[in-house]
């Protein structure tokens, strides 16, 4: 859920899908670094025992990625209200 949150908390107003993901190359690296250290924890047995975690299956990541994506949505949705009622009031605070 944080990976996408990071991803789409780059800018206030604009769209993720108008940003390129590669303008900002540290959180590129942050967010690769955060995934193999997240799959290490999950997978290497040394570390499964460390932090007592299980393998997921197939469908368990299915169900976290679908869950994981609605941050996307539900920012989407807030950044096109901003941008359509927010700037608009913006601009009627400043006459």
């Amino acid at each position: 859920f944080q990976f996408f949150q990071a991803v789409n908390s780059r800018s206030e107003f604009q769209s993720i899908f108008r940003l390129n993901p590669f303008t900002n190359p540290l959180l590129v690296y942050a967010l690769l670094a955060s995934t193999f250290a997240q799959l290490a924890v999950i997978y290497a047995p040394p570390l499964q025992w460390v932090f007592r975690t299980v393998p997921l299956t197939p469908f368990e990541w299915l169900l976290l990625l679908g869950i994981s994506l609605s941050v996307i949505l539900v920012v989407e949705v807030d950044k096109l209200i901003r941008r359509k009622f927010g700037r608009t009031q913006a601009h009627t605070r400043m006459a």
